[in-house]
């Protein structure tokens, strides 16, 4: 699964990896430097960053469009992902992100920091949608979210989400965990 990795990383428009020691490991394995841009976890502000322009047809003025396929719960970054909204939010900045995943509880959790948050129209829920549906999600977006808290098995058990995110062509925002 590591060559597959490699392999979708190095036929990516952009990847950016959180953490130099990533950057210089998918480099080492064939990814243009120019295409691997470090990017911080956690986004102090969004005016820091320089993205190019390989995001997916992304215009001047519209909303950037975030994804997250998975469970949705605190160690897989919702937390994080929320929070990142709201700033960017905050920052005038158009976002909007789209969670794909969630059960009943992780679904009515959400809808409450959306609440709290003031996210509302920013944020959309799915519950579990089938393998057909995904291609289609991860076509609509510009960016592919992959949060992982560092923990035993987040060392040996990576995300399929990322190679999911990759094959589409989809640019991945991905923590700095041993997987990743």
């Amino acid at each position: 699964s590591t060559h597959v990795y490699y392999q979708a990383a190095r036929r990516a428009r952009l990847i950016l990896p959180i953490g130099p020691e990533l950057r210089g490991d998918l480099i080492q394995k064939g990814v243009d430097p120019l295409r691997a841009i470090t990017l911080p976890l956690g986004i102090p502000s969004v005016h820091e960053l320089k993205l190019p322009t390989a995001l997916r047809g992304l215009r001047p003025g519209e909303t950037l469009r975030l994804v997250m396929a998975g469970s949705i719960n605190a160690e897989r970054g919702r937390d994080i992902m929320m929070q990142s909204v709201a700033q960017l939010r905050h920052e005038g900045f158009g976002v909007h992100l789209e969670l794909v995943g969630a059960n009943s509880d992780q679904a009515r959790h959400c809808n409450e920091q959306i609440r709290a948050r003031g996210v509302q129209g920013a944020v959309t829920v799915r519950h579990r949608v089938t393998s057909h549906e995904i291609p289609e999600i991860l076509g609509n977006a510009h960016l592919g979210l992959s949060l992982l808290r560092d923990s035993p098995w987040a060392k040996f058990n990576p995300p399929t989400k990322i190679y999911e995110y990759l094959a589409s062509g989809l640019p991945v925002v991905a923590s700095d965990v041993d997987i990743h």
